[in-house]
């Protein structure tokens, strides 16, 4: 669909207070395309870091558990888009912060680094 139709869309959901799913990722999809680099680093790091602060265990524990789930996304990328988790879950935060920026890091040390 053009961004017209889905503008189009937009405005029927404001005035019914229905906001269908695929239209409220289309939404969230373009405002975080129109962020900086940085920032969706600097966002998606923060994810990264609230996401490790919800796994008990060590600094090494957490960062395992949060590169698994970064894992998981990676191997499953329709799970970033569509699969739903508790909000405030280590898996939802790990979800947000993929769909924020899709480059997180790959290697336990680096995101060691992130959570530090």
């Amino acid at each position: 669909m053009s961004d017209l139709e889905q503008l189009a869309r937009f405005r029927v959901a404001i005035a019914t207070g229905r906001l269908p799913r695929d239209l409220g990722d289309w939404a969230l999809a373009r405002l975080t395309e129109s962020l900086s680099a940085a920032d969706r680093m600097r966002r998606r790091n923060a994810l990264l870091r609230e996401a490790a602060a919800q796994i008990d265990g060590s600094l090494w524990a957490r960062a395992r558990a949060v590169h698994e789930l970064l894992k998981l996304f990676r191997t499953y990328p329709g799970l970033v888009g569509c699969a739903w988790y508790p909000p405030g879950s280590p898996e939802q935060l790990v979800q947000e912060a993929m769909r924020i920026d899709a480059t997180a890091p790959t290697s336990l040390r680096r995101l060691i680094d992130i959570l530090r």
